[in-house]
């Protein structure tokens, strides 16, 4: 799969006319990190500024730099040696599944994978923001998934989005999620590509 820490080109921290992630999806991973008991180990290994978005105080619907969100996820790589993208992978599942299973909840009641997934541009406005998510093709157990925006990107970060891809579909009633990462930016691709399959 390559180097973990690879990435593209930078993007200037706390920009706002760059990628933003929400608040509840900062205290899902803060949350995610303390349950594990690895938080201040992965926060030491931040750099200032960056550090300093995650020992504020979390708001839940204020908007936070996606760089930052980058630099924690590298660290997490870093103090998990061997296993770092498995679990950005968890915490990409557990960002949906706090999400969906709460505020959410609702566009769950009669959906479907597909569904869920062929409106994913709304979903995923819900969580970020100044970036683009677009659905290629769409039928009964594949969705094929583009993700773009002017930020840079790294493996952890679309390993983040890959579980939370295969946490949506096992709540909208999909089984045995299977997300495949054909085109990523890292390696060179204009946007990142996910293929998601289910049963």
């Amino acid at each position: 799969m390559g180097d973990p820490m690879a990435t593209t080109s930078s993007h200037k921290p706390g920009s706002e006319s760059g990628p933003q992630i929400k608040g509840t999806c900062v205290s899902s991973v803060m949350a995610f990190l303390r349950d594990e008991r690895t938080l201040d180990k992965v926060l030491q290994g931040v750099s200032e500024p960056h550090r300093s978005v995650f020992t504020s105080v979390i708001v839940p619907a204020a908007w936070y730099p996606v760089e930052s969100y980058l630099h924690l996820l590298d660290s997490v790589v870093r103090v998990y040696p061997g296993e770092g993208l498995e679990v950005c992978y968890r915490i990409g599942r557990r960002i949906i599944h706090d999400g969906l299973n709460t505020v959410y909840r609702v566009i769950l009641k009669v959906a479907n994978p597909q569904a869920v997934l062929k409106r994913g541009n709304m979903l995923w406005g819900f969580y970020f923001k100044n970036s683009d998510f677009s659905v290629l093709e769409s039928q009964p157990g594949r969705v094929l998934i583009k993700v773009t925006d002017a930020g840079r990107t790294t493996r952890a970060y679309c390993k983040s989005i890959m579980g939370g891809m295969a946490e949506t579909v096992e709540l909208s009633g999909g089984k045995d999620p299977q997300i495949i990462h054909p085109h990523c930016r890292v390696d060179g691709a204009d946007s990142c590509v996910f293929e998601v399959r289910y049963s």
